[in-house]
């Protein structure tokens, strides 16, 4: 290649952040229960038809097998699910660029379009990237970020192709 010709134009800015992390059982279970807010359906409504027909009825053991239940879906569950999914904690190397999504594991490598997502979430200690079915998120965690800049970059790239919470 010739030195004289730039491999591309000055103007064209380096959007690309590159990010290295493993994720603990706590950030897995945080994920799946922030998950629960995607799939009302699935968990919330029987529990609330549940919780009507106690009301209609109420006895003590409907109700503190019902509040046994909802600590159990809540709080015991995500960490089940967790421990069991080993391979949530392996190693994740996430690449991003203004063209694709790229997550691999030492097992595999998969390409994902930004279409897929729906919006950028955030809290305390990670970004959810919401799924555009909104079923599943892919969880970040805010230590996996070098610093200030790569944050910097990675909310620029979120911004130019996903909505917010």
């Amino acid at each position: 290649m010739d030195p004289a010709i730039p491999a591309r134009p000055d103007h064209v800015e380096d959007r690309s952040v590159t990010l290295s992390f493993t994720l603990s059982t706590a950030d897995v279970a945080r994920a799946q229960r922030r998950g629960y807010r995607l799939r009302p359906m699935w968990t919330l409504v029987p529990l609330a038809l549940w919780g009507v027909l106690i009301l209609l009825s109420p006895s003590w053991d409907d109700i503190v097998f019902l509040v046994l239940l909802v600590v159990l879906l809540v709080v015991v569950m995500p960490f089940v699910i967790a421990a069991l999914q080993r391979n949530m904690r392996d190693e994740i190397r996430l690449s991003l660029d203004d063209a694709t999504i790229v997550i691999a594991t030492p097992k595999t490598t998969t390409s994902v379009q930004w279409g897929a997502y729906l919006r950028l979430e955030e809290d305390r200690d990670a970004f959810y990237l919401v799924e555009r079915r909104r079923m599943c998120l892919f969880m970040i965690p805010k230590r996996s970020f070098r610093g200030a800049a790569d944050e910097l970059a990675f909310r620029a790239l979120c911004a130019g192709h996903l909505g917010r919470a």
